[in-house]
């Protein structure tokens, strides 16, 4: 099984010296994959509430937040063999030629280490900033793979439908990866999570990456998905990328307390071998850990000590 970190980018301590030293360092150990996620604004009056739920509040780490894309270049001109990927980006907040093209780029710079994870979104604000529909935004996500697809496929491309058109056109630069299918394209991970998306994820995605959701629920929906994928699309299965949120307790650090962000990961990288296990078993493809929501995460310091924290279940993923 792969593993993966997201980087230092939500909070305090993210540095341009911490993002290099964590890169840097989780490229030579080798680690497989490294992660950033996307959000526009932090809103200082919230009705809606974070994720969607009613007067809860955001979390304090997006009060500070780097843009994914360029996080994401920085780190692959420094690094030489790791994954870099989106965790994720929000559909409604892009348009098909101009994110092809950005992520064409990336992975042709990276030398093919690029992974374009996608999802929905749950953010009116952000919907509405953007001026996207959150009513429409399910098929909108579909079209826009279709059209991703299309502009990195043979030239001349075209694509006609509600939402987007592309003229006749030569759309370049094309990746240097193949999905699944084997045709030009850089490999889509699916953020999309609803029993609605399954289709979607089974015809158009190269992984499946939910989200901190329980691992029996997790492998009963991932079961669903493959079934679509071959009976409907001759495809298959979707390998599952999990990410999962975590607290380390890294050195000086006192009473890790709670974290508004569950399930959770909590304790020694003993503590937590366990739970990597039970993913491992399932067949997972890749395990990805967030600490982006660590309350106890002692700044600059912490970010650089986590790479080496987790080391031991590195080893046992790869074992």
């Amino acid at each position: 099984m792969k593993l993966g970190l997201c980087l230092p980018q939500l909070g305090a301590g993210v540095t341009a010296a911490s993002v290099k030293a964590f890169a840097a360092r989780a490229d030579e150990l080798g680690y497989d994959s490294l992660w950033a996620q996307e959000h526009l604004f932090y809103p200082l009056d919230n009705p809606e509430g974070y994720a969607g739920v009613p007067g809860r509040d955001w979390p304090d780490p997006y009060r500070s937040r780097l843009a994914p894309m360029e996080l994401l270049s920085f780190v692959a001109g420094m690094t030489r063999n790791i994954r870099v990927g989106t965790s994720i980006l929000v559909t409604g907040y892009h348009r098909p030629i101009d994110l092809a093209k950005r992520a064409a780029t990336l992975d042709l710079l990276s030398g093919g280490r690029f992974v374009l994870g996608l999802g929905l979104g749950w953010s009116h604000a952000e919907h509405r900033m953007m001026e996207t529909s959150m009513e429409r935004r399910g098929p909108r996500a579909t079209e826009m793979l279709r059209a991703l697809r299309a502009c990195w496929g043979d030239d001349p491309v075209t694509f006609e439908g509600e939402f987007f058109r592309i003229p006749r056109s030569k759309t370049t630069p094309k990746p240097v990866q193949t999905g699944l299918d084997g045709k030009p394209g850089v490999p889509i991970a699916a953020g999309f999570w609803a029993e609605s998306a399954f289709p979607r994820i089974a015809e158009l995605c190269d992984y499946w990456q939910p989200v901190a959701h329980d691992l029996g629920k997790v492998m009963s929906d991932s079961a669903k998905i493959n079934a679509i994928a071959r009976e409907r699309f001759g495809r298959g299965p979707i390998p599952l990328m999990l990410r999962v949120f975590a607290s380390p307790k890294l050195k000086g650090v006192g009473d890790l307390g709670g974290s508004p962000m569950h399930p959770n990961w909590v304790g020694t990288a003993d503590d937590m071998m366990p739970l990597l296990r039970e993913v491992k078993a399932t067949g997972a493809a890749e395990l990805i850990i967030d600490t982006s929501f660590f309350p106890q995460n002692p700044g600059e310091e912490g970010w650089m000590m986590q790479p080496d924290f987790f080391q031991p279940l590195l080893e046992e993923a790869k074992a």
